[in-house]
C-alpha cells in the first residue's frame, strides 16, 4: 500500500514538473505553447472550483494572464464560462440535497431565488400607470404580543 502511495506521488511530482517546464517555456515567450498554458490553465481552473486565484496560484501565473485570455480568447472565454456552469450545477445539486433531507432554510432559499416568477419573495414590488405620488405606511406586528 505504501508503494502504491509513493509511486501516485512520483506520478504527479513528474506531472507537475512536466507542467512547469512548459509554462516557462510559456511565460518566455515560446511560439507554440500558449495553448499548451491554456490547457493546464483550465484543468486548475476546474480543479479549483473555477476559483481564479487558487488556480492562477496551483500553477504560478498572476491571474492577470487568465484576464487576458478571457479577453483575447473567445474559445477559452467559453470553457471558463463552462466551467463556472459546473460549479453551479454541483452546488445546486447539494441544495437540492439538503431540501431531500428536510432543510427548511435550504427549501426558503430555493423558493426565494428560484420560485420568485411563483411569489416567493420578500420584495415588494408596487406598479403605477399614472406619476403620482405614492404613500406607504407600514406597521409592523409582532404576533407573539398578542
Amino acid at each position: 500500500m505504501k508503494a502504491k502511495v509513493e509511486t501516485k506521488a512520483k506520478k504527479e511530482k513528474e506531472k507537475k514538473n512536466k507542467s512547469e517546464v512548459k509554462i516557462k517555456k510559456h511565460k518566455q515567450g515560446q511560439k507554440g505553447t500558449s495553448h499548451i498554458y491554456k490547457k493546464h490553465l483550465l484543468e486548475a481552473l476546474e480543479s479549483c472550483m473555477g476559483i481564479v486565484t487558487l488556480a492562477c496560484k496551483k500553477i504560478s501565473i498572476s491571474r492577470r494572464t487568465h484576464y487576458e485570455y478571457m479577453e483575447t480568447d473567445e474559445d477559452y472565454k467559453k470553457q471558463v464560462y463552462d466551467i463556472q456552469e459546473m460549479v453551479l450545477d454541483l452546488a445546486e445539486s447539494k441544495l437540492i440535497g439538503f431540501i431531500n433531507q428536510g432543510s427548511e432554510t435550504s427549501t426558503m432559499f430555493y423558493l426565494k431565488t428560484k420560485g420568485r416568477n411563483r411569489g416567493y419573495s420578500q420584495d415588494i414590488i408596487l406598479q403605477q400607470k399614472e406619476e403620482k405620488e405614492i404613500k406607504v405606511n407600514i406597521q409592523v406586528v409582532d404576533d407573539k404580543k398578542k
